[in-house]
C-alpha cells in the first residue's frame, strides 16, 4: 500500500514511473521501524542508523527492527552518542541486506526537495505501514546547540519520525530527523525541524560501531 502511495506522490511530482518505483524502492526497503520510532540501514552488513533518544532505556538484550514488509529481525546496539543524539545498531543474521548510501556534501542546496519516511505517533506499529513526507530543505548545514552538522527542514514530522531517513530526488541519505523546534514546547510539527546530517553519521558510524 504504501509503495503505490509513494507511488502517487513521486509521479504526481513529475517522476516517470519507472524512475519513481526505483525510488519509491530504495527509501522502502531500507527504513526500519525501531521502538515506536524509525532507522535506516546503511550498510549491507545491517549496520542501522536511529536517534539515541529513540533507544534510550529499552532493554539492550531485546531490541528489534521491523521492516516495512513487516518482517522484524533482532538488533544488537553497538554503540551509541547521546549528546549528538546517534545510535548505530547491527542487525543479526548473515547479510546481505538492503541499505541505502550517503548523499555527498555538495548534494545540501536550500530549497531543493527531501523525501522523509518515519513512523508518525506510532501510525504504523500495527499495520507495519510507514509514512512518507515531501518537504523542502530550509537551510543546509547548521549548528543548533548539541545538533552540530544539522539540517533545518519544515517538514510535518511529528514524535516516531525520530531516527527516520531523509532522502534526496535520488534516494541518498541526506540524514536522519531527530527534533522539532516549537516555542510552545509541545512535541508537535510547527514547520520546524532538525535532523542530523549524513555527513556527521558518516564520521561518526565507523566509531560508534566497533
Amino acid at each position: 500500500m504504501i509503495r503505490w502511495l509513494m507511488l502517487t506522490v513521486l509521479i504526481g511530482a513529475g517522476w516517470a514511473e519507472e524512475s519513481a518505483r526505483h525510488l519509491a524502492d530504495r527509501m522502502l526497503t531500507a527504513y526500519v521501524f525501531v521502538h515506536g520510532g524509525s532507522g535506516v540501514v546503511v550498510s549491507r552488513e545491517g549496520l542501522i542508523l536511529t536517534n539515541d533518544h529513540v533507544i534510550h532505556g529499552e532493554d539492550r538484550r531485546k531490541l528489534e527492527v521491523r521492516f516495512a514488509d513487516g518482517h522484524s529481525h533482532p538488533v544488537e546496539l553497538l554503540g551509541t552518542d547521546p549528546v549528538g543524539d546517534i545510535a548505530v545498531l547491527r542487525l543479526a543474521g548473515a547479510g546481505p541486506w538492503p541499505c541505502v548510501g550517503f548523499a555527498p556534501v555538495e548534494a545540501f542546496r536550500p530549497g531543493m526537495t527531501v523525501f522523509a519516511v518515519g513512523n508518525p505517533f506510532g501510525l504504523g506499529d500495527t499495520d507495519s505501514t510507514p509514512t512518507l513526507t515531501r518537504w523542502i530543505l530550509s537551510t543546509a548545514r547548521i549548528v543548533r546547540e548539541d545538533y552540530t552538522d544539522a539540517l533545518q527542514v519544515d517538514a510535518p514530522v511529528n514524535p516516531g519520525n525520530s531516527g527516520g531517513p531523509s532522502f534526496d530526488e535520488h534516494g541518498r541519505l541526506l540524514g536522519i530527523n531527530g527534533q522539532i523546534r516549537t516555542l510552545s514546547g509541545m512535541r508537535i510539527n510547527s514547520g520546524v525541524g532538525l535532523a542530523i546530517c549524513s555527513t556527521q553519521l558518516a564520521a561518526f558510524l565507523p566509531l560508534l560501531a566497533q
